[in-house]
């Protein structure tokens, strides 16, 4: 069990390997500063490497300018959107970009049923109910 030094505005998402910390109230960029320092520092501590290009900053909300938040000595770049854990987050919270690529997984598939549907030739029912 690791337990760190968080702020009663700073939370701790977790699953599996992926992390997210949220912070919130008017000290946010200074909360997610100190949150990213202590996850980092407790990584090192029980060797455990995070991945600098895989970590980024996603800000809800409003356009205000975000100061930089580093992580071991690494700029972590500003995003408008982030896929986590299968979800597409954005910046306003639309959801637009996880719909667009909801409807394409989807579309794909639909093709497959389809082709598989066919009116002369086609699979069983076992198999499209399987599928």
């Amino acid at each position: 069990m690791v337990s760190l030094p968080l702020g009663a505005c700073t939370k701790i998402l977790g699953y599996a390997d992926d992390l997210a910390l949220i912070t919130t109230g008017p000290w946010h960029a200074q909360s997610a500063q100190t949150a990213i320092t202590a996850v980092g520092n407790s990584c090192v501590e029980l060797g455990l490497k995070i991945n600098t290009t895989k970590t980024k900053a996603l800000h809800f909300g409003s356009q205000t300018p975000r100061p930089p938040l580093k992580l071991q000595d690494t700029n972590i770049n500003w995003v408008n959107s982030f896929p986590y854990l299968g979800i597409w987050l954005d910046s306003q919270l639309t959801f637009k970009k996880h719909v667009a690529a909801t409807k394409e997984r989807a579309k794909s598939r639909i093709r497959i049923l389809r082709i598989m549907t066919g009116l002369h030739e086609g699979a069983n029912y076992d198999a499209l109910r399987t599928f």
